[in-house]
């Protein structure tokens, strides 16, 4: 008589068989997204290259990527109903008058992922970009240090590092024609607490740098920016 398996025996191959679906698929969506925003960020640096080898004397990019369970999902005028996998939004300075694009790294319900592009909006008389030209050359060479706080392990005194779950994290990069200078900017690094937690021994210090009013006076810029923008 053949041997039959028992009920629990299959639910549970059933079951094994799902989760290692489940699981091929999140790899293949993740793999998926590292080469998306490999394209992404190659297809931004070519375009800022381009522009500084042109007319352009200053090419500024701050890039986001959110995380994957953060990502938003928004009506933009021009394109309906997206989401956005990551953004950039790009200035240049060309003979003395400073221009602005933005970028989505976005899909819609009905579409494959693709590269959004913004008009180029034309600023004049905004005191931000005079503000962001005066920095420029006080930033070389800066960058911000980690949130670190002291701690005490076994009685001894020591420090460790801080961090917040799926805190913001940027790409800025500024490009001259004689200068280029990236940046690595995770956002708990300007953070004093982390939820009422132990103090940034390095926020006085982050928050006294230039390359900080570079980072506030972008973000500002961006949020005025945002709602002019068509594509």
């Amino acid at each position: 008589m053949p041997h039959l398996p028992k009920a629990a025996d299959v639910v549970r191959n059933q079951m094994n068989s799902k989760i290692k679906i489940i699981l091929v698929l999140s790899l293949l969506a993740y793999t998926k997204s590292i080469f998306s925003q490999t394209e992404y960020t190659t297809f931004i640096n070519n375009r800022a290259v381009s522009l500084a080898k042109s007319d352009a004397d200053t090419v500024i990019t701050l890039t986001n990527y959110p995380f994957s369970s953060y990502l938003k999902k928004d009506t933009v005028k021009g394109l309906g109903n997206i989401t956005i996998l990551g953004f950039t939004l790009l200035l240049y300075r060309d003979k003395s008058v400073w221009k602005a694009e933005k970028y989505l790294n976005c899909f819609t319900n009905n579409s494959a992922e693709k590269i959004a592009k913004s008009k180029t909006l034309e600023i004049k008389n905004d005191s931000n970009f005079s503000r962001l030209w005066l920095l420029l050359t006080k930033i070389q060479r800066q960058s911000f240090q980690p949130y670190i706080y002291k701690n005490s392990i076994n009685g001894m005194e020591c420090f460790s590092l801080g961090y917040i779950t799926h805190s913001p994290s940027y790409d800025l990069r500024v490009q001259t024609k004689n200068y280029y200078q990236a940046y690595a900017i995770e956002e708990i690094a300007l953070h004093e607490y982390t939820n009422d937690g132990p103090t940034n021994l390095n926020y006085k210090y982050n928050t006294s740098l230039e390359l900080y009013s570079f980072f506030t006076t972008l973000k500002q810029l961006l949020r005025i920016l945002d709602s002019k923008f068509e594509y």
